[in-house]
């Protein structure tokens, strides 16, 4: 799996700016927050792999996406040999990757179960930014996106907080192909989750 490393993507330098000028717009939306603040200088934690529990795919319940190209594929049309699945996969692995790769004060493990403070991200929709008719590598028209809630949870598993966040990788932004671009998407959910992450520990995550 290639995955982008060196230069910080655009939604992570848009988090830290933000961040860093105090600015009131932040790249996510509260749904719950706990206050006081339980987090503070905990800089321990779990990652688990990417969820997908009721997912939409441009715009189609994901059963039904999968299953109309599942079929096509059958069929031998050349159009629907790319499988979305392969794609998720990565991206869940490239989510996993960024956070427990993090260099700065704030240590991410995988997780192996309950008992940690954990970061687990659901996501809800994802947008492969192919045309309807020619869901082909090479056809990209729009941006892959990746919508999703990202929830914080103690050790007995509670959720404590609640986020959702939205992320895209536009297909003449980066010298990738389209096989390359949601799996990058995993990335900067990742550095959106770091980013969220810094203000609640309280530490400035580089």
């Amino acid at each position: 799996m290639k995955i982008s490393l060196g230069i910080p993507s655009f939604s992570f330098l848009c988090a830290a700016s933000a961040l860093s000028l105090g600015c009131v717009s932040t790249p996510w939306t509260i749904v719950r927050q706990t206050d006081p603040d339980p987090f503070i200088s905990q800089r321990d934690w779990v990652v688990e792999p990417l969820r997908y529990d009721n997912l939409v795919i441009d715009g189609e319940p994901a059963q039904q996406y999968l299953g109309e190209r599942d079929q096509a594929r059958m069929m031998g049309d050349p159009r629907f040999q790319r499988d979305v699945r392969i794609d998720l996969a990565k991206m869940s692995d490239a989510f996993v990757w960024r956070l427990t790769q993090n260099q700065g004060p704030i240590h991410v493990a995988p997780s192996n179960g309950p008992g940690a403070f954990t970061i687990r991200a659901s996501v809800h929709g994802v947008s492969t930014g192919l045309p309807r008719g020619n869901p082909s590598f090479g056809a990209s028209v729009a941006p892959a996106q990746a919508f999703l809630s990202l929830t914080l949870l103690d050790p007995e598993g509670r959720e404590l907080d609640v986020v959702d966040m939205q992320t895209e990788v536009d297909p003449d932004a980066l010298p990738m192909n389209d096989a390359e671009r949601i799996p990058e998407c995993g990335v900067r959910i990742g550095e959106l989750a770091l980013a969220y992450l810094g203000t609640r520990v309280d530490t400035l995550v580089r």
